[in-house]
């Protein structure tokens, strides 16, 4: 079933109805997408700009590996 938006709102109406099933689509049009790449930052800022600050000793826990 397609999606359906109310008109005065945009909210979607029927979202419990939604089903995506991947036979939607055919092997063969799976393998003709092509991805395209949405943004392109030139040159990006320092990557110590934009990484949070931690305080000395202070470790990520997506960085600790699991026994």
């Amino acid at each position: 079933m397609p999606p359906a938006f109310d008109e005065e709102n945009g909210e979607l109406m029927n979202a419990a109805d939604i089903r995506c099933c991947t036979s939607d689509i055919t092997l063969a049009e799976f393998r003709s997408l092509q991805g395209t790449m949405e943004e392109l930052t030139p040159m990006p800022p320092p990557l110590k700009s934009t990484w949070p600050a931690r305080p000395n000793g202070a470790q990520s826990s997506m960085l600790t590996v699991a026994p």
